[in-house]
């Protein structure tokens, strides 16, 4: 450093002391006792609550307020809205659960299953759309034992208050224990609500649409017919119980069928957190496997969260 800019340096520290003890002589201190214990107590007593601010959000009323939990779940950014399904932000014309289950044992044999599932449903005026996925993953003694996965999109369009709505549906599964590992289902067609209540329906549907199988011995298109039956009723303000059954048969040989049946009950655990416990049986019977190939059926015990 040159000899020029020490004085410059002592000079700005100079400078900048004397400001600060300038406004140390300018500020007036006020030094009072404080009051009695007794005082002070009936003092903040007699003090009014604080009332709500209307342009405070409402996680800043709820710690205003004092309810802490409420503020933690009403801030965005919590650990809450990432790790418990039930505080996921969704639009609210969407209808979503996200399910889970897992059981396992240890000892002279282990076991281990993981069975996971999501459900979108959206409903307007004219359109009732519904989206559902569901894994499974099974091993004994570390040995794959099952293996599979079922994606399913289902869309009705809603003609006002007539009973008859057509339909399209698509079901994408996948399976390793199968003869083939992919199945793709496309079919379409026309439904009817035979009944249509606030807590019971019942739907029949008649479509036409085509199957093929991947990674098989047949990788063709199959022609198909569909009946179907949708079941759906409300016990309780806590029970639910659905179900739906689907037959297959192929256009020129009504001998070579496909059945496929998904039932559900459900049962609400928790109204805070949307949670509930469902029992869930899944069940596809073809008679073009041989064997026991012919018939693949899987139940679940799961806990459900509605979104």
């Amino acid at each position: 450093m040159s000899h020029l800019q020490w004085p410059i340096l002592a000079f700005l520290c100079a400078s900048s002391l004397t400001r600060s003890l300038w406004a140390l002589d300018e500020a007036t201190t006020d030094l009072r006792l404080l009051p009695p214990v007794e005082d002070a107590a009936a003092g903040a007593e007699s003090l009014p609550a604080p009332t709500p601010d209307a342009d405070q959000s409402p996680a800043e009323n709820a710690v205003a307020e004092g309810d802490a939990d409420n503020a933690l779940i009403m801030d965005e950014y919590t650990w809450q809205n990432w790790f418990l399904p039930s505080h996921w932000e969704l639009p609210d014309e969407w209808d979503n659960s996200f399910e889970v289950g897992i059981d396992g044992s240890e000892g002279n044999s282990t076991t281990l299953t993981l069975r996971t599932g999501a459900n979108v449903r959206r409903k307007k005026d004219w359109s009732d759309l519904k989206i559902a996925l569901n894994y499974v993953k099974a091993s004994a003694d570390y040995i794959l034992t099952k293996h599979n996965a079922q994606f399913e999109i289902h869309h009705d369009w809603l003609l006002g208050e007539s009973r008859w709505s057509p339909y399209a549906k698509s079901i994408f599964v996948y399976d390793e224990f199968r003869p083939y590992s992919c199945e793709l289902t496309l079919n379409a067609g026309i439904g009817y609500r035979f009944i249509k209540a606030e807590s019971t329906t019942l739907t029949g549907r008649f479509g036409s649409g085509a199957s093929r199988k991947f990674h098989g011995s047949g990788n063709e298109w199959d022609p198909e017919a569909m009946f179907g039956v949708d079941f759906e009723h409300k016990i309780s303000d806590r029970q639910k119980l659905r179900a739906t059954v689907e037959y297959y048969p192929e256009w020129e040989d009504f001998s070579l069928y496909r059945i496929r049946s998904d039932l559900g009950w459900e049962m609400l655990l928790d109204e805070r957190t949307n949670m509930s416990l469902k029992l869930g049986v899944i069940d596809r019977y073809d008679t073009r496997d041989s064997g026991q190939n012919a018939n693949a059926l899987d139940y679940t015990l799961l806990l459900l969260w509605k979104l």
